[in-house]
């Protein structure tokens, strides 16, 4: 454990069992790397927690299942409620509060594709050739086993090998 703090916000994390320790290890290792995070889990078993706890601020909560493949939509839900994380320079957005896509078995082939061109390139260009920028660093989770989906054909495997 690094500090004080770090015990102190892991707290919310109930148990004290050899899973629950090496999870809490893996939230502190995590916390100090800017690399994106997938998370899989059952409905209902933190994975929320887990992100905020990483992450140490607040994240934009994206839910897959909601996804609209028109950032500009996106963008604009978003803006209001976190004005002070999103930047607009010319044609550039650039967010630069965490992301957090979550239920990512619900995301379609569009949304996919959008997502693999974010976790690729840090940026996306919308239809009306605005540059998204995505300084910031990117959690994932599911709840379903993507490498099932993967083979299923639901699921774009460049996508899940770059979650990987």
């Amino acid at each position: 454990m690094k500090n004080q703090s770090d015990k102190d916000e892991l707290n919310e994390l109930i148990g004290n069992s050899s899973p629950v320790l090496a999870l809490k290890e893996k939230i502190i290792n995590l916390s100090d790397l800017k690399v994106p995070v997938y998370i899989q889990g059952e409905q209902g078993t933190g994975k929320d927690l887990i992100v905020r706890l990483i992450a140490k601020e607040k994240v934009l909560h994206i839910d897959c299942g909601n996804f609209s493949s028109d950032w500009n939509l996106l963008i604009e839900k978003y803006s209001n409620r976190t004005a002070k994380n999103l930047h607009i320079k010319g044609e550039t957005i650039r967010i630069v509060m965490p992301l957090y896509f979550d239920k990512l078995e619900l995301l379609n082939t569009e949304g996919q594709a959008i997502l693999f061109r974010i976790l690729d390139n840090q940026e996306f260009v919308t239809s009306k050739k605005e540059m998204v920028e995505f300084p910031s660093r990117i959690f994932l989770s599911s709840n379903k086993n993507l490498p099932q989906l993967v083979k299923d054909g639901l699921f774009r495997k460049d996508l899940f090998q770059k979650i990987n």
